[in-house]
């Protein structure tokens, strides 16, 4: 342990070694005078034996109940387990503040990876930059509201991470601390780029009432009436019944997985909502552990024996995270993944009741999402002050910058065909 001219302290683990990193310039990043309610100190936890203590949990778990995060599920004890427990070549860590008496107020668990900056239109890759991020895990640490105790934990991650590009934060709500803080610190300009990643965009979520009348209650007649009826051609097309099935438990996981193979393979038949691509997060062993850690909640919409439509998901508490619509897309025009959200929803509010639904960022089908909330949300990677980064920072603001123009130049041409139609 490293004692400061202020009594504040950081803890370094022999793990430090196995990370290639040094102690010599901690004392520098922790010898501000450290506010009056906060101890200045931050532990730094590198092994399983460090952060599983019944103490941490606690009070890790106390940090989770204050919070309303709808991505708070990331930021569980629960989570990180999950991660932990796929054994990865990633390294992990927990890092850790307490106030004066000694409780713990503030934990950042992140994770070492190999990422890349994109450079995408649509679902389209066209080029990629390596980079490797320190990734918070649920996008921001679970922190005191003090600029003091994030420039600490900020400074230290700079000093003891070099191999490391950036540190990786989303879901940053534009307006709140974090956001105001990230722009305002001097230790960040001293040490780090700002780069908000794709600008700031929408992120939608939807609140739920105690039951789905109340649900279909929001909408008008005729927007109640659509969806009853879409519900009953979907049924009076089906070559057998109707059914949606509710995937939480690891004996219900080979059904989703066998659906979603039917899907995918075949990129001409089967399409995602939002241009989401299908990766190794739904391989059948981290699907397994998460559904018996309580966390999975998907469903596949069925029409006899054939999957026509899922939603991939996951249920923390009192908030679903829709991460995934995927849909046959011979059955587009009966709206399938419309159909399988007003059947999910009712699901939802029957059995282990959901209070909100997270979409996500993205920009979802109007006509399926009217009563969403959007939120302006960004992803910011803190990138390490160099030249190269500073080239790597630039050249991918500048074309999503152009990218964001273009796509306002197609709906503005949009609305103008709309509005004029050809005269005869």
């Amino acid at each position: 342990m490293l004692h400061d001219r202020a009594g504040s302290s950081v803890v370094c683990s022999p793990a430090l070694l196995d990370w290639g990193l040094g102690v010599s310039r901690a004392r520098e990043s922790v010898e501000e005078r450290a506010p009056r309610e906060q101890s200045g100190a931050w532990e730094f936890l590198y092994s399983r034996q460090e952060w599983s203590t019944p103490e941490l949990r606690h009070d890790w778990q106390s940090l989770i109940e204050e919070r309303s995060n709808p991505r708070l599920i990331y930021q569980t004890p629960g989570w990180f387990d999950h991660l932990t427990s796929m054994q990865t070549q990633e390294k992990m860590a927990v890092a850790v503040t307490r106030d004066r008496t000694g409780q713990v107020n503030g934990i950042a668990p992140f994770r070492i990876a190999a990422g890349a900056l994109d450079f995408h239109v649509s679902e389209h890759t066209l080029a990629r930059i390596p980079v490797r991020k320190a990734l918070m895990l649920g996008g921001l640490p679970l922190f005191p509201e003090n600029g003091l105790v994030l420039d600490k934990l900020f400074a230290w991650m700079w000093s003891f991470l070099p191999a490391v590009d950036g540190i990786s934060l989303s879901g940053i709500e534009v307006g709140s601390f974090l956001w105001r803080y990230l722009h305002s610190s001097t230790v960040l300009r001293d040490r780090y780029l700002l780069h908000v990643v794709e600008g700031v965009r929408p992120y939608h979520i939807l609140s739920l009432p105690p039951t789905f009348e109340e649900y279909l209650a929001r909408y008008n007649s005729k927007k109640r009436y659509n969806l009853k009826r879409q519900i009953k051609i979907l049924r009076e097309r089906c070559p057998g019944r109707l059914e949606l099935r509710r995937i939480d438990s690891s004996d219900d996981v080979q059904c989703l997985l066998d659906a979603e193979a039917q899907m995918l393979p075949d990129p001409r038949r089967f399409s995602g909502l939002g241009g989401k691509q299908s990766d190794s997060f739904w391989t059948r062993r981290k699907t397994v552990d998460m559904a018996e850690r309580g966390f999975l909640r998907s469903y596949v919409l069925t029409c006899g024996d054939e999957p026509i439509s899922l939603i991939k998901g996951l249920q923390y508490g009192k908030t679903y995270s829709a991460l995934q619509t995927l849909y046959r897309k011979d059955y587009a025009h009966l709206s399938p993944g419309a159909a399988a959200l007003y059947l999910v929803v009712e699901d939802l509010l029957k059995h282990r009741p959901a209070q909100l639904i997270d979409f996500g960022f993205g920009e979802p089908n109007e006509k399926h999402h009217t009563s969403n909330a959007t939120l302006e949300m960004a992803c910011v990677l803190l990138l390490r002050k160099s030249l190269l980064n500073r080239i790597r920072s630039e050249a991918h603001a500048a074309f999503f910058s152009a990218v964001r123009a273009a796509k306002i130049i197609r709906g503005r041409i949009k609305s103008r065909n709309r509005s004029e139609p050809c005269a005869a």
